[in-house]
């Protein structure tokens, strides 16, 4: 296609494109690599230290933390939903209240996550596995540490939500 006197390919992508679209394939081309290196390490460190038990709780463990990540998902993607109405209504004051509101309810939300984990751990635990084994003990001090990392976790996707919200407002205001 002729513009202006010069050849232009009609399959060439602007850059600006190309940027766009490597900022939002690549962090999770990244994260995906990542996710799959720290599994093989993560497998290979708990194969050796604790053998076919060690991998059995880690199995368990993935499947608790399936179940507490959900709530962490739910409340971070109602933050990302407010800050776009936050946004919607041209109130910032808001946008930045619902940060603060959210880590309100992070906070609650650990509070009882982590008291029903420690409160209900040996029953959490009995239901995966029997209570005389050596894993049983195992997955005793695991559900301990997935309770302490539900804080974690749920400021994270909290945090995550609001700024690729804020980031979607911030390319819409351009």
């Amino acid at each position: 296609m002729y513009l202006s006197g010069t050849f232009q390919s009609t399959t060439a992508i602007p850059s600006r494109l190309l940027l766009r679209w490597s900022s939002v394939f690549f962090p999770s081309a990244v994260h995906s690599v990542a996710g799959m290196v720290r599994s093989v390490i993560l497998n290979t460190l708990v194969v050796g230290v604790g053998g076919s038990v060690g991998m059995s709780v880690l199995a368990i463990h993935s499947t608790i933390m399936d179940f507490v990540d959900i709530i962490a998902v739910g409340i971070a993607g109602a933050v990302g939903v407010l800050t776009g109405i936050a946004y919607g209504e041209k109130n910032g004051e808001d946008m930045e209240g619902i940060s603060i509101l959210s880590q309100r309810y992070i906070l609650t939300m650990f509070a009882i996550i982590f008291s029903l984990m420690l409160l209900f751990r040996k029953p959490i635990a009995g239901i995966f596995l029997n209570d005389h084994s050596e894993g049983y003990r195992l997955l005793l001090f695991v559900i301990i540490c997935i309770a302490v990392g539900v804080f974690f976790n749920a400021i994270i996707y909290s945090k995550v939500s609001y700024l690729q919200a804020d980031e979607k407002i911030r390319e819409d205001q351009n």
